[in-house]
């Protein structure tokens, strides 16, 4: 559609520059002889007119000389510079000099390019005879300095036409853009008498103008660039740097990436499950403009290129700018440029703006009385009238904070719900103040999708229409529950269950306010982020490679109202745009039987029958599917085994089945299947296995014998006449571990295993109500030269400030790491605290390091008052605000000594 400008349309422009050519002869093309290829002239001609999506869809399968072949090449990257393919065009013009091109061609044909894209912009303001003089000028000078002719008026007519078909999709009618491309032509004049290797086209001229190409980092910087500290740790950040230079595939489901994915930082950096944060607005992103404002180590921006978008990238780390460059360095749509985000100096608008993971750290790295609020204004500012900004944030009231998890930005626990954060912090939101604030800042429209767990690595996201709609067929809670046993950032001591109480912050319409984190979408103006509005919800299968990911969403019909299941391979970014990729179902509403486990072991006292009897509905919707064993089962040599199931049925377990009211059961969801017919025996022991290690907290059972998850499986499979046996495993361990193995892109394991998992202990719920008696956290921080202070260097003990003598010893990590500093927590709030001992042992329980009472050996003292009480032998700490803590002051020949070591504290608390 054309798009009306100040004066005339764009075919009246055309109908205008083309009458005001004289048009005196054609010109004589020197360059079309006999000896040269058929190819060769084709090319020649596309250049002539323009005509660069033809030209860059050439071969060189007929073309067998070096001239031939530089000439193709010079060619070749003129074109795809015009159409915003850089890193081809560079590597094509690079190719063009091996292959005997001389400097200055190769630089006339790229000049040439740039004065065309000047000639259209003038041409798009051809409503003065200026104009229209200034654009045929350039036309006119990029045809004679690409070939040298003198007599080029039939060509410029030509050219005129056929350029002014596509002015509209290709150039920002902006009054600035004429000086950009005026500074671009100016650098160009000078690659004519220097070095043309520095040369890089990028159809955003606003990044030549401010930054450097780094060559050598694949991203733009300004000069002298500083960056700013942010970072995981400079070992960590160069050992993922490291591994995305080393892969050969980079793309977002690459499987050479998952074998770094080794701990929470490279996980977080380097997972494909990060970009299900922006899944549901895929076909807006795609082929649009994108500024990502925090690109981070760019798994985000990856997913963005894959979808074909424009996309500038800007992150404030050099080092993280990158490692970005390098994850996107096969797709010429993603520009990387390190600078602070209030830096940024574009003049160019976008059609999405994204600020994933970003705005909370606005007080910390960016300027002015209201960080937050300049950030958004700015944000603005880059969006077309159309656009939208794409916010994803923790919720400051998210429910896992009630429970008890660590505020996920290291600033204590309960940080947030206690609104403790300072001015020079980290800050996070409630959902009524963001959205607040963002209306604020010029939004038109804010839309709320809520990502469970977190946005982070989400599985769940809850579309706008979930929250509007009270849908009683759609069974949302058992979504809900499912997705809390995702959480990647597990913590001990759950003070509640999560699984029971998310259902119940739906049913009263809490989740946007209790929602662990929010992704919020402001409209420049009304408008909707969506192609489809019907969708509820979008479920993304977690920790799968791409071959084994599918996402479901939850639909609302918009002729019948009925819901419905559509669902997608996610093994092809592109190939999810279509919707002839998508399967339907209709949905089924029931009650998912594997919940009602919850409803059993979240009761106090509960017993091993009320399991037996829970498993029993499961086992009796699997005996009616037996079949008998087929040859292939029967080739196996398992004769012993009575009951068969079909080979379908491996992933039949208890979250997979379906109670519908009239009684029937319906298994769903069955996406994993053997060749072969399979035991009831191993269908059964998988199932309890994936059933108890879904659950993230339990009350205290009548027999305690039953929190060993082992024991408990072992006596429920009992229960029903099912002994395992070292046979069984032997034959089933293979087949379960293989298939996580295959799901999750990892080697098959060398020696296939043949006992049971140790599944370990079940975590008890940790009540206040139960006892009522205040609790809180001690945690014992360690910093390397290369990691501050941070949430995974930690070990952490609850207890109870009712004022017992309480001993922990903190164990210090094995691995030489460099510790050269240790800070203790002593609590996450308030509270009075008697400390007797205070120490450092070795392995082997000898003294390293003794506090002594002395406060010279403490240091960066805070919210701590401190009391030494010699005649007693302790000393008394008083806890001024929520955040107590202190750092002990180490000499420098114990350092080396930390490894492995222990920290012993002696101490009782109170409440204050």
């Amino acid at each position: 559609m054309v798009r009306k400008k100040r004066g005339k349309s764009a075919g009246k422009v055309s109908q205008s520059l083309s009458q005001s050519v004289s048009v005196r002869s054609v010109p004589e093309v020197s360059v079309m002889v006999s000896r040269d290829s058929d190819l060769l002239v084709r090319a020649r001609l596309h250049w002539q007119l323009g005509e660069w999506a033809e030209l860059a869809d050439l071969s060189f399968d007929k073309v067998d000389n070096d001239s031939a072949r530089a000439e193709m090449a010079m060619l070749f990257a003129a074109a795809l510079g015009q159409l915003g393919k850089a890193q081809q065009a560079q590597s094509w013009a690079q190719q063009a000099l091996e292959w005997g091109a001389d400097r200055t061609s190769v630089a006339r044909v790229l000049i040439s390019g740039t004065l065309n894209s000047l000639a259209k912009a003038h041409a798009v303001r051809a409503d003065s005879v200026d104009e229209q003089t200034k654009a045929l000028e350039h036309f006119n000078q990029s045809a004679q300095l690409g070939l040298g002719a003198h007599s080029v008026a039939g060509l410029v007519k030509a050219r005129v036409q056929n350029q002014l078909q596509s002015i509209e999709s290709q150039i920002d009618p902006r009054n600035a853009l004429m000086a950009r491309l005026s500074e671009l032509l100016h650098l160009g004049s000078r690659e004519l008498k220097t070095d043309l290797s520095t040369w890089r086209a990028h159809p955003l001229p606003d990044v030549a103008l401010h930054y450097v190409w780094d060559e050598g980092r694949g991203i733009w910087l300004r000069e002298a660039a500083q960056g700013f500290g942010y970072s995981d740790g400079d070992a960590v950040e160069e050992r993922i740097f490291a591994a995305v230079q080393a892969c050969d595939d980079v793309s977002l489901y690459s499987k050479d990436l998952l074998a770094h994915q080794t701990d929470w930082a490279s996980t977080y950096h380097l997972t494909f499950d990060r970009v299900n944060v922006l899944r549901p607005f895929a076909q807006r992103l795609a082929g649009s403009s994108v500024l990502e404002l925090g690109c981070g180590c760019g798994a985000i921006t990856r997913y963005l290129g894959e979808l074909g978008a424009k996309v500038m990238a800007v992150e404030g780390s050099v080092r993280r700018a990158s490692i970005a460059a390098s994850r996107c360095r096969d797709l010429d749509n993603v520009t990387v440029v390190s600078d602070k985000l209030q830096d940024v100096p574009f003049e160019a608008t976008f059609d999405v703006v994204t600020l994933i993971g970003v705005l909370e750290y606005s007080r910390v790295y960016v300027e002015g009385l209201d960080p937050i609020q300049t950030v958004l204004a700015q944000a603005r500012r880059y969006l077309k009238p159309g656009g939208i900004l794409i916010v994803a944030i923790e919720n400051q009231l998210g429910l896992k904070y009630f429970a008890g998890a660590p505020e996920d930005h290291g600033v204590g626990v309960m940080a947030g719900v206690n609104d403790a954060y300072r001015e020079d912090t980290v800050v996070t939101f409630g959902h009524k103040e963001l959205s607040g604030r963002l209306s604020q800042a010029g939004f038109a429209q804010v839309d709320t999708f809520l990502p469970f767990p977190d946005y982070k690595m989400p599985s769940l996201m809850l579309h706008p229409l979930a929250l509007e709609l009270d849908l009683p067929e759609w069974d949302l809670a058992s979504l809900l529950r499912t997705v809390v046993s995702f959480e990647r950032q597990p913590w001990q001591n759950h003070l509640f269950s999560l699984e029971q109480a998310w259902p119940l912050v739906a049913r009263n319409g809490l989740l946007a306010d209790l929602a662990n984190s929010f992704v919020l979408v402001g409209h420049y103006a009304q408008s909707s982020a969506l192609s489809d509005s019907n969708v509820l919800a979008s479920y993304y299968s977690p920790k799968r490679t791409g071959e084994y990911s599918q996402q479901i969403e939850f639909c609302v019909a918009p002729e019948s109202g009925e819901l419905a299941v559509r669902r997608r391979s996610m093994a092809d970014t592109r190939a999810m745009l279509a919707a002839s990729t998508a399967q339907w179902e209709p949905y089924i509403a029931a009650v998912n039987h594997g919940d009602r486990i919850h409803q059993v072991v979240q009761r106090p006292k509960w017993a091993l029958a009320d399991l037996v009897a829970w498993a029993r509905v499961w086992l009796n919707a699997l005996r009616v599917q037996c079949v008998a064993p087929d040859d292939r089962a029967l080739a196996l040599g398992w004769q012993e085994y009575s009951e068969w199931l079909p080979g379908e049925f491996l992933d039949a377990v208890a979250r997979n089945l379906l109670i519908k009211v009239n009684g029937e059961a319906v298994f769903i969801d069955l996406e994993w299947h053997e060749r072969h017919a399979l035991p009831l025996k191993l269908v059964v022991y998988r199932g309890l296995l994936i059933s108890f290690a879904s659950l993230t907290s339990i009350e205290s059972p009548e027999d305690s014998a039953l929190l060993d998850k082992a024991t408990l499986i072992a006596q429920i499979m009992q229960a029903f006449g099912m002994v395992m046996t070292d046979v069984d495993y032997a034959r089933f361990m293979p087949i379960i571990d293989g298939l996580a193995r295959r799901a999750q892109g990892l080697p098959l394991a060398v020696h296939p295993i043949q006992k049971p998992y140790d599944s370990g202990k079940f975590k008890l719920r940790d009540v206040l109500s139960r006892t009522a008696v205040a609790r809180s956290t001690l945690t014992l921080y360690w910093r390397t030269p290369e990691e501050g202070f941070n949430e995974n260097n930690t070990v952490k003990r609850n207890y109870d400030l009712n004022g017992a003598l309480i001993r922990f010893e903190l164990a210090l990590p094995n691995e030489t790491l460099g510790i050269n500093r240790l800070r203790l927590d002593i609590a996450g709030r308030t509270g009075c605290f008697f400390v007797r001992a205070l120490r450092i042992l070795d392995a082997a329980g000898s003294v390293l390091w003794d506090w002594g009472l002395e406060l010279r050996r403490l240091s960066k003292i805070g919210q701590l008052e401190i009391a030494v009480m010699p005649g007693l032998n302790q000393a008394c700490m008083v806890s001024t605000g929520n955040d107590p803590q202190f750092e002990m002051d180490l000499p420098e020949d114990l350092l080396p000594m930390l490894s492995g070591a222990r920290v012993e504290i002696e101490f009782s608390a109170l409440v204050v």
